[in-house]
């Protein structure tokens, strides 16, 4: 998603642009048992650049998950 510069320039706190990226991976052992691994990355670029932002700021978290079907 990217904003227009007009609407940065008014809302100089808002957000200019956000990004996701989504792997999923998953394993059927049988037909009962599931298992999944899911990497995301998150990016977003800020209006103002503070010295907390630096203008941009993003995130990477891991998950694993185990599913059983009865």
């Amino acid at each position: 998603n990217f904003f227009s510069e007009t609407y940065s320039a008014a809302n100089p706190k808002n957000i200019t642009n956000l990004q996701n990226f989504v792997l999923n991976l998953m394993y059927d052992v049988n037909p009962a048992v599931r298992f999944g691994l899911e990497y995301t990355r998150i990016t977003t670029g800020y209006a103002s650049r503070t010295a907390a932002t630096q203008g941009n700021g993003s995130m990477d978290a891991f998950r694993f998950g185990a599913y059983y079907f009865f």
